[in-house]
């Protein structure tokens, strides 16, 4: 923790955020983790052009209808 007066404050906040997150991936059609940073690779075609494009994904997901979810995760402090 940053200071120790805020300890407390910081830890609540992380145990809040931890259990949102369980809420949310024990949900009744809650998508199955597939892969964290997995290196992605496409060819698409834009504007009658060819174009691979290669990354990493934060996290892929499987949906209940067996499509493959890209989750692009904002670790940044402020929305």
């Amino acid at each position: 923790f940053r200071t120790p007066w805020s300890g407390q404050r910081e830890r609540e906040e992380v145990e809040m955020a931890l259990t949102r997150f369980l809420d949310h991936a024990r949900r009744p059609g809650a998508r199955t983790v597939l892969a964290t940073e997995a290196p992605v690779e496409a060819v698409v075609s834009v504007g009658g052009e060819t174009v691979r494009l290669k990354g990493t994904a934060d996290v892929l997901e499987l949906d209940e209808a067996g499509r493959v979810v890209v989750v692009d995760l904002k670790t940044g402090k402020y929305k």
